[in-house]
């Protein structure tokens, strides 16, 4: 099979197949038989070259993000090799066409939205570094970006079928949600280290749906555990909004939320 697909890819047989599906199915296995054996860049070069009309061509590229993911976490010493994966799995997304449930495979679906997501974590990465930059702006204005981007995300995802996604379900919508909640957290850690005289309000504001999520949650059971899959960020996002009340005199909330924080743990009680 790698003999035929290099055949099929020689310059001189795409004379005759540069269109036909067989050009795009031996990138696709040169690509897989690249990635076994760790070369990611012969991989993700093959699969950038496969043509759209490709039965999952989502899939595919949606390959590359994870590929590419692998081989930047490899290289944390060298930011300009990571950059040149982070970019490739970017152009990925890009290239990938809006999702079609009646010819795309339930697996491309998942795809679809996993590799979005990939990049949303890289949006909030760029976040981050702004504000460790002392970049206040350019940190809300990704912040903002990220929220719109998973906005605009969820809303394509809710418009799908039942029958469309199945079994990874739960953990897009997991994700999704996390991802808004990091836009919200980055925002009030701006707003909380800025001087303006409204810096706490515009924390407040900036914290209120998980603060409200998880009040609700813990006037349920009184006194119990608030057990959540997110409660790292969630308890980043209440911590902030309790040093805001405290700051604004507001003791009565303050201690509300701050029962709720201390409830706060994972799903498995070692957490």
């Amino acid at each position: 099979m790698h003999s035929l697909a290099e055949f099929v890819l020689a310059p001189e047989s795409q004379r005759t197949w540069g269109g036909e599906a067989v050009t795009s199915l031996a990138h696709y296995h040169l690509a897989m038989s690249d990635n076994r054996e760790n070369k990611p860049k012969e991989a993700i070069d093959h699969l950038a070259k496969i043509s759209p009309d490709f039965p999952d061509y989502n899939y595919a590229q949606g390959q590359i993000v994870f590929i590419a993911e692998a081989a930047r976490e490899k290289l944390a010493d060298n930011k300009k090799e990571q950059k040149t994966y982070t970019d490739a799995a970017k152009a990925a997304v890009k290239r990938m066409r809006k999702v079609n449930p009646d010819t795309d495979s339930p697996s491309a679906v998942a795809m679809y939205f996993y590799a979005k997501l990939e990049i949303s974590k890289h949006l909030y990465a760029d976040a981050r570094a702004e504000l460790n930059a002392g970049e206040p702006l350019k940190t809300v204005k990704l912040c903002n970006e990220l929220r719109e981007y998973i906005r605009d995300l969820h809303k394509e995802f809710d418009a799908l079928p039942g029958k469309a996604i199945t079994r990874n379900r739960e953990q897009l919508e997991f994700t999704m949600r996390v991802m808004s909640k990091y836009a919200d957290l980055g925002i009030a850690e701006v707003r909380f280290r800025s001087d303006a005289k409204n810096r706490f309000d515009q924390v407040l504001d900036a914290t209120k749906d998980v603060v409200k999520e998880v009040l609700d949650q813990g006037a349920k059971k009184p006194a119990e555990p608030i057990r959540m899959k997110d409660y790292q960020v969630t308890g980043e996002l209440l911590g902030l909004a309790l040093r805001a009340n405290v700051q604004k005199g507001d003791i009565a909330r303050g201690k509300s939320i701050l029962d709720v924080l201390q409830r706060l743990s994972g799903e498995k009680e070692d957490e």
